[in-house]
Parts: C-alpha cells; sequence; structure tokens
C-alpha cells in the first residue's frame, strides 16, 4: 500500500509543478488529487493526513469556485462530502 501512496504524492507533486505555471489549467487536478490522496489515507486509517488533505482539496475549490460557479460549485459540492469520520 505504500507504494500506491507513492504513486499519488508523485502524481500531486508534478500536477503542483505544472499548476505554479499554470494554476488555470492544473489547480483543479492538484484539488482531485489530494481529495484522492484523503480517500487512501482514510481508508488506510492515516485520519489526519486526509483531513489535512481534503482541507487542502477544499480551499483550493472554494477560490476555483469563487471564479468560476458553473464550472467548479459541482466539485465543492463533493469534495465537502468526503470528510472521514473521526476514528
Amino acid at each position: 500500500m505504500e507504494e500506491a501512496r507513492n504513486e499519488y504524492a508523485e502524481a500531486l507533486q508534478i500536477y503542483r509543478e505544472l499548476a505554479e505555471k499554470n494554476p488555470e489549467s492544473y489547480r483543479p487536478y492538484v484539488a482531485t488529487t489530494l481529495n484522492n490522496l484523503g480517500v487512501f489515507d482514510t481508508d488506510q486509517g492515516r485520519v489526519e493526513e486526509a483531513r489535512n488533505e481534503y482541507a487542502e482539496a477544499l480551499q483550493i475549490r472554494r477560490e476555483l469556485a469563487e471564479k468560476n460557479p458553473e464550472t467548479y460549485r459541482p466539485d465543492l459540492a463533493t469534495c465537502s462530502c468526503t470528510w472521514p469520520d473521526s476514528k
């Protein structure tokens, strides 16, 4: 499972680098990857890491939805619904 997490982390790093150069195109991918990593970490019992990933994804999606509500409000709703239960 650690290998899978490393793959997510690598994808996140790539998207972060791309988003620095072209935020409008790649910030949504950063948010999606953070959300997916949060799901993975929740499943692995890494609740604190998942909360941090969800929080960052939610912040990005809020910013995106503020600028372009028709495109990004559905993503904001999805991200808001995936917070892990406290265990």
